[in-house]
């Protein structure tokens, strides 16, 4: 059978918490930072949650260092292995607050579940449209200044997302075969 390390002492406790105390930061700077906005600017707060987190492990982990002794500029591997652990988490964590933020199915099954009397594919398309999801995210890439308006044109303002969409766009023909997993055109009356 194969043996854990013990962990005998808070020193080595204080180090596993790192990564989870950062990710702590992150969650509350979040929720700040979205009610201070009123829900606004949602990835703007995000990353503001991130930078925060990683400010806290940074502290965190020069608090360790102090207590271990570990003298001027030398870092021991747990900086190394707590950074790697919350950026991990702070990944997840990231997908889980967006889940319900850019997810339609995740809307779609909230509709349903308020309805007592069921829904109706009609009346799914009719809350769902397609031009006015279109119309709410185009204002929202604006807002962000990922997309400029001149003279009723959009560009291309922030190219931070040109390189994403691409590199998901490539992942999509690949994984699925096509651009998109579904084509609401196809199912709606």
């Amino acid at each position: 059978m194969a043996q854990f390390l013990k962990v005998d002492n808070l020193l080595q406790i204080a180090s596993l918490l790192s990564p989870i105390a950062a990710l702590a930061v992150n969650v509350v700077c979040q929720i700040y930072a979205v009610r201070l906005r009123q829900g606004r600017n949602f990835l703007r707060c995000v990353a503001e949650g991130f930078l925060g987190g990683v400010f806290a492990l940074v502290a965190y982990e020069y608090f360790l260092q102090q207590w271990r002794g570990v003298s001027g500029g030398a870092v021991d591997h747990s900086f190394y292995f707590n950074t790697l652990v919350y950026l991990l988490l702070a990944y997840s964590f990231f997908h889980f607050a967006n889940l319900g933020n850019s997810s339609i199915r995740i809307r779609i099954y909230l509709e349903i579940k308020k309805s007592h009397g069921g829904i109706s594919l009609r009346e799914i398309c009719e809350a769902y449209n397609e031009s006015e999801l279109m119309v709410l995210r185009l204002q929202r890439l604006v807002e962000s200044g990922d997309v400029v308006v001149k003279n009723n044109r959009y560009y291309l303002g922030k190219a931070r997302l040109a390189v994403v969409a691409s590199v998901i766009l490539m992942l999509k023909i690949f994984i699925i075969g096509h651009k998109t997993e579904f084509d609401l055109k196809r199912h709606c009356p």
